[in-house]
């Protein structure tokens, strides 16, 4: 089987529980997935430079020539959508299989907390 790698990034440590539930989704939607600890940064609207923690997540997923391996990227996409609010964020960095790169935004994010 072909695969190809899927990722995203999300705020905070892979030990919390928001993460903990994504990474059994993940194994349950792809069978697996490796998350890496690192720093992300980024200029707020009113010009604040923002630093924190964030994991990155990487998946992969079958690849088929026809298109018709794509629900499982699309599963992952919206496993990492759900966390990100769980987390009480709006934007999500995601990096498809084909190597684009989305920010994928809620405005605003839903309050679940």
């Amino acid at each position: 089987m072909i695969l190809r790698e899927c990722s995203f990034i999300l705020p905070g440590r892979p030990e919390m529980q928001s993460h903990v539930t994504l990474q059994e989704t993940l194994c349950l939607i792809a069978g697996s997935f490796t998350a890496t600890r690192g720093r992300g940064g980024w200029v707020a609207p009113d010009g604040r430079h923002v630093r924190e923690d964030v994991t990155i997540y990487t998946v992969a997923v079958p690849y088929s020539e026809d298109g018709s391996e794509d629900y499982c990227e699309h599963k992952v996409c919206e496993a990492a959508i759900y966390a990100m609010t769980m987390l009480g964020r709006e934007c999500l960095y995601w990096r498809a299989s084909d190597g684009k790169v989305e920010m994928i935004t809620l405005n605003p994010a839903p309050d679940v907390r």
